[in-house]
């Protein structure tokens, strides 16, 4: 099947090379509002690019006008990416130009400049890449991936206290947004998506920010799973000055794991650098060590260390009971 959409490519080629010639004596000749389809090894449509004009270049690659690429899956549109030019190489599966895109997927949007597109890599297939000022928006947050529930502010907050019952739901999720330098959107396999993002990384959604020099995201797609949904988040890495903002809750930290379907949040301290890996609460304290564990639903930090990084709990000071120390000693001497 390859071979023939090889082939099919070719006549394309050579029908528009033939036509442009026809039409034309100028090196660039033109062809008005064309589409040109692209197939996978089992012939199904794996992408279409749509121009409102294409000038041939060389061979196989030609400057589009308007383009629009649509990138397929199960036969159906997954991705569309629209933008005002770029060259295309139609016997690699590639294309890329300097101008600002936007893209709109299931459950998310985005835009960016310097952009590439590739059909196929050694990773996996429709791959997105923009080099300079990207930004995506996760139109359904990240599914509560780390949120908490303070509405009841007046409960025990002991380690017993502390369990998943008091994670709110969120009914409407606030869409997440993250910006970065660069971002990366690549479909690994049939319903896994991920994203890698590097350079100034920001991430902000519902009670969570988080900033670090690269992450990368993987979302799993169940099949039963609605067609406007990217998927469920399985996991955030991040790597380089980590810091995880929360209401009540700073984290700090040289990478960060987020596993989703387990709960926890794995910071990873810089033995290299001398830096731990930190825990800010507002009601527990400071904790410290080379790696601290948090889960989800509890205010609690596991601290693990070795003889390379001994970990260290700071507790929030002894509270005022309401009386003052100095003259409490005096009444007892003066009863003496």
């Amino acid at each position: 099947m390859y071979h023939l959409f090889s082939t099919f490519l070719l006549l394309i080629n050579f029908s528009l090379y033939s036509f442009c010639n026809s039409t034309s004596k100028s090196n660039f000749s033109s062809v008005l509002n064309i589409k040109i389809p692209g197939f996978n090894d089992s012939g199904f449509l794996s992408w279409e690019i749509h121009a409102d004009k294409i000038n041939k270049k060389e061979k196989s690659l030609i400057f589009a006008f308007n383009p629009s690429i649509y990138t397929y899956q199960n036969q159906k549109i997954q991705l569309t990416a629209n933008t005002s030019s770029g060259q295309f190489d139609l016997k690699s599966g590639s294309a890329w130009g300097n101008d600002s895109m936007v893209v709109a997927g299931d459950g998310f949007s985005g835009q960016g400049m310097g952009w590439h597109w590739l059909e196929k890599t050694s990773s996996g297939f429709n791959q997105i890449i923009f080099r300079n000022r990207a930004e995506i928006t996760f139109l359904g947050g990240l599914n509560n991936s780390f949120t908490f529930d303070y509405q009841n502010e007046g409960r025990d907050c002991s380690p017993d206290d502390s369990t998943d019952e008091h994670v709110g739901i969120v009914k409407n999720p606030v869409p997440t947004i993250a910006s970065a330098n660069y971002l990366e959107f690549l479909s690994v396999e049939e319903g896994v998506h991920r994203f890698l993002m590097d350079g100034n990384v920001s991430i902000s959604g519902n009670n969570l920010h988080l900033t670090c020099e690269k992450v990368e995201l993987l979302f799993i797609k169940d099949a039963n799973e609605s067609s406007g949904e990217i998927g469920r988040i399985k996991k955030i890495e991040a790597l380089g000055n980590v810091v995880l903002s929360q209401r009540g809750r700073n984290s700090f930290a040289n990478e960060m794991t987020l596993d989703v379907p387990n709960g926890t949040a794995e910071l990873r301290g810089s033995l290299k650098s001398g830096k731990l890996a930190r825990v800010v609460d507002d009601e527990w304290g400071e904790a410290s060590g080379e790696k601290i564990i948090l889960m989800k639903g509890k205010r609690m930090a596991k601290v693990v260390g070795n003889k390379d990084g001994r970990p260290r709990l700071e507790l929030p000071p002894i509270p005022d009971f309401g009386f003052d120390l100095k003259k409490e000693i005096k009444k007892t001497k003066n009863v003496r």
